[in-house]
């Protein structure tokens, strides 16, 4: 089912954009409206500084309701290792950045 930006769930289809410059112009609009803060996580990093980020399940909730559920992708273009160490128990610690 199929719901414009201002109705319920506030979803936009690929039907909804098309190729019209309306439906393009809704989608800037849903685009350039702020980051729910509610969704912002803070974790203490290096130095005791703390690190603002967005958890991915809410990144992938957030795209669900911008662009509609199965109508956006995703890729890795590029993935590094920051940090990798096995402790004592056999266990790995990972950071990566993509």
């Amino acid at each position: 089912m199929d719901a414009t930006a201002g109705g319920d769930g506030g979803f936009l289809s690929r039907s909804h954009l098309g190729d019209s410059g309306a439906g393009l112009a809704v989608l800037a609009l849903r685009l350039q409206q702020p980051v729910d803060l509610e969704a912002v996580s803070v974790r203490v990093v290096g130095g005791g500084k703390q690190a603002a980020y967005m958890p991915g399940e809410k990144v992938v909730s957030a795209a669900n309701e911008i662009f509609g559920f199965h109508c956006w992708s995703d890729e890795i273009k590029k993935m590094e290792v920051d940090y990798c160490v096995q402790d004592e128990t056999k266990k790995w610690c990972a950071l990566l950045r993509a």
